[in-house]
């Protein structure tokens, strides 16, 4: 399985190679001249992105969700079900993955639009 994914990411970064621009620390891709097309932008940019960001957005739920299911099976059986005010494996695994979700989710986009932009 990691195999597949290394290929495939290996496979885009070279044949995106011939649609590369600098610039001062970064790389992008620019539209090119000879094709005057958004398609290698949309193939080597924005399905690869918007892919890796639903993934992971249901890789997240399913985690949240089962981390979820553990916990709650997990209390039955305790002989201390409510520990006060500390607050439950599930809802910190919530929120930690929920943070980390977000800062893709609220800068990716950004970045996906600008190619289109420029």
């Amino acid at each position: 399985c990691h195999a597949a994914v290394n290929i495939v990411g290996i496979g885009l970064a070279i044949g995106g190679l011939w649609f590369y621009g600098e610039q001062r620390a970064v790389c992008y891709i620019t539209v090119p001249l000879r094709a005057k097309s958004w398609l290698p932008i949309a193939f080597f940019n924005t399905i690869p992105i918007a892919l890796a960001l639903l993934i992971m957005s249901v890789s997240t739920l399913m985690i949240c969700r089962k981390v979820y299911g553990v916990d709650r099976r997990s209390k039955r059986w305790s002989l201390r079900p409510n520990q006060g005010t500390n607050r439950g494996t599930a809802e910190r695994v919530f929120w930690q993955s929920l943070w980390y979700a977000l800062s893709f989710l609220l800068t990716l986009p950004f970045l996906m639009i600008a190619y289109y932009i420029q």
